[in-house]
């Protein structure tokens, strides 16, 4: 893989597909990490160090409202009421009702609208294709990020969800599009490169924990010469994958 990033703008890739999970979304964060992520979708000029705060000074007065039912959850709803009613007054019933019903507690990282909005004005078109359920399109809703995507893809949408090409190939009906105008952002290789690279698409993994960086110097010896068939069929479908590790260098592909 190229040190740098070949780049393409709207003219020439117009589509762009994300999973869920990765860029977008980030799997069971912490309970802090899930208010600051529904308080900041409400009220984008949200700072960390306001939310912080704010949240200490929660703590500090829990123990004496504890009193009377000691638990863990009810601890969590009392803090999302609190925080709520100071930092988005009004908002506390629709907040604690999206915290119960949420499918996994999910956070969604500040660069993601930063990015979504950036892409937004470049005149980019996005959709989401996610092994998740249906129920994915309300965890979209209540964090203000629908707005963002024609529409969201889930297994429930197709006999074969990903890795199959079946949902991606969907998406292109969808958007009305050649698969040579689309890319597809993933996070992993098992889910998000053989369906679209066997329609034609360009894909791209989002590794920020290096996970994935192993396997693109699979497949070769020193000398470049393929060792293995297994590992000759990952060389083959790596090429042209492109990896990057930070969210922001989106933007640096996507210009």
């Amino acid at each position: 893989m190229s040190s740098k990033f070949q780049k393409t703008t709207a003219q020439e890739t117009p589509f762009i597909t994300f999973s869920a999970r990765g860029l977008l979304l980030h799997d069971t964060p912490s309970f802090e990490k899930w208010c600051f992520s529904y308080l900041y979708a409400k009220n984008p000029k949200l700072t960390e160090a306001e939310f912080r705060k704010v949240l200490l000074a929660e703590w500090r007065a829990l123990p004496e409202r504890l009193e009377e039912r000691p638990s863990r959850s009810h601890a969590e709803v009392l803090v999302i009421e609190s925080l709520v009613n100071r930092l988005h007054p009004g908002g506390a019933e629709d907040a604690i009702a999206a915290y119960k019903s949420s499918p996994t507690k999910i956070v969604i990282p500040r660069e993601t609208f930063e990015c979504l909005e950036v892409l937004r004005n470049r005149s980019y078109r996005l959709a989401v294709v996610s092994n998740e359920g249906a129920e994915l399109v309300g965890v979209f809703r209540v964090h203000q990020l629908l707005d963002f995507f024609e529409f969201i893809l889930t297994a429930d949408d197709v006999a074969s969800p990903k890795p199959s090409k079946d949902i991606f190939a969907l998406a292109l009906e969808e958007f009305g599009a050649q698969a040579v105008q689309a890319k597809h952002v993933g996070d992993r290789f098992a889910f998000d490169v053989i369906g679209p690279k066997a329609l034609g698409m360009g894909c791209l993994l989002y590794d920020p924990h290096g996970y994935e960086r192993d396997l693109f110097g699979a497949g070769t010896e020193i000398s470049g010469k393929v060792v293995s068939l297994l590992e000759h069929r990952l060389a083959k479908n790596l090429e042209g994958v492109v990896r990057f590790e930070k969210a922001s260098e989106v933007l640096e592909i996507f210009k």
